[in-house]
């Protein structure tokens, strides 16, 4: 059986994904207290990473894959069981398991899988944290539902363009049977009409594919999307949590608190900013370093600050009312789907298409696909969205300190 996953564009492009696997799992391992257990973390990230080329890619039936699942299981429970601080990070790869599993299955054995995929991350939780896991159980749920279904939709696009190569190669045969036989009138006619008839498949399979996607290839389009919504999830995660953090210190010490929101937002760009730009040279030999490209910095420099108000804005929230933290991590959870990072724009109703400028990421997403994908300067609506969106966070930023700056302290 061989691999219905998206392929990647190059092996550059492979190498971006590892290293974005090799991010978190040096952050869950950073979260481990001892020494010995970060050893045997190290390993088992090790383990998670070999098993793939060992197992999966020699795979030559399903009984083969679902030999590598279940080893992928272990090692991720035994992850989960270490109890690292950033626990998160490690039930990730339970996610990126369940897309894979499901972009490469039948339905049904994906379903099966992901559920115990499930079962065993939520068993763990339960076991570490009690019934203050019932909300996270709930959230893990809808993630692994969402997970599979982007993977049975990655499955879907992999069987329709195996399906456009089969019809291209057949309108090929067609074109040279039409050549072979031109001396016939009546047998140029039916070629003729094959000709149409393949052409106008392949023109239906395009269409639902996105014709107006910046480009044809999933992998390439969806690395330029999800690489800036990962950083975006994160920065604005850990800012929002840094006042929480840091209230024993802010009582014994009159620090300014947004020194606790600019520090994480700068911890997380540290080890997003170069993946960013690592996209730089990987995408813009396509187009020949086209001057657009250089929009990059730029973006990213608005992203910062973006992430900045929106996380100094919500760890205020979050000081207020702690129930803010578990709202915004299922919000960051479901944006995504409501954003260009997995569709291009062209794929959503032109009617509701206005939705997505809700979402503060969609204006940075297309920015970076204009810049990368295509070579050029985002055109003017992404910048005055962009400008709206850190004004009106200013604004709510200013008015919230305004509001908290007696009763911050007190809060935490």
């Amino acid at each position: 059986m061989t691999d219905l996953g998206p392929p990647i564009a190059s092996r550059w492009l492979s190498a971006s994904i590892y290293l974005t696997i090799a991010v978190m799992c040096a952050l869950g391992i950073a979260g481990l207290s001892s020494r010995a257990a970060q050893a045997a973390a190290a390993a088992l990230c090790l383990a998670f990473a070999l098993l793939y080329p060992l197992m999966f890619r020699r795979a030559r039936s399903e009984r083969g894959r679902a030999g590598y699942y279940a080893a992928q299981a272990l090692v991720i429970a035994g992850l989960m069981l270490l109890r690292s601080r950033n626990g998160d990070v490690f039930t990730f790869l339970f996610f990126l398991m369940s897309i894979r599993v499901a972009s490469s299955s039948p339905p049904r054995a994906a379903v099966a899988w992901i559920s115990g995929f499930c079962l065993v991350s939520s068993g763990i939780l339960l076991w570490a944290n009690g019934r203050g896991a019932l909300f996270a159980l709930a959230f893990n749920a809808a993630t692994f539902f969402f997970s599979g279904v982007f993977g049975f939709t990655l499955r879907q696009v992999a069987i329709a363009n195996r399906e456009k190569q089969r019809l291209l190669d057949d309108l090929r045969a067609a074109q040279r049977q039409l050549h072979e036989l031109a001396v016939a009138e009546e047998r140029n006619r039916l070629a003729r009409d094959l000709h149409d008839s393949v052409k106008q498949q392949v023109f239906a399979i395009g269409m639902r594919l996105g014709a107006g996607a910046p480009t044809g290839r999933v992998g390439t389009y969806l690395i330029v999307g999800m690489l800036p919504w990962m950083a975006f999830a994160d920065a604005t995660q850990r800012g929002m949590t840094s006042l929480l953090d840091a209230g024993g210190l802010l009582h014994k010490n009159p620090l300014p608190p947004a020194l606790f929101p600019a520090r994480a937002v700068l911890a997380s760009g540290v080890v997003f900013a170069p993946l960013l730009l690592a996209l730089l040279p990987l995408y813009a030999g396509s187009h020949h370093f086209a001057p657009g490209v250089w929009a990059l910095l730029p973006l990213l420099a608005l992203q910062g600050l973006l992430c900045f108000l929106l996380a100094y804005l919500l760890a205020i929230l979050a000081a207020a009312l702690r129930d803010v933290v578990q709202v915004v991590g299922v919000a960051l959870s479901l944006g995504v789907f409501l954003s260009p990072v997995l569709f291009p724009a062209t794929l959503f109703p032109e009617r509701w298409r206005w939705l997505l400028w809700l979402n503060p990421m969609t204006a940075p997403v297309l920015g970076y696909q204009s810049a990368l994908l295509q070579g050029a300067w985002p055109p003017a609506d992404v910048w005055l969205v962009l400008a709206a969106w850190i004004a009106l966070l200013a604004g709510a930023l200013s008015l919230a300190v305004a509001r908290s700056r007696d009763q911050l302290v007190d809060w935490l």
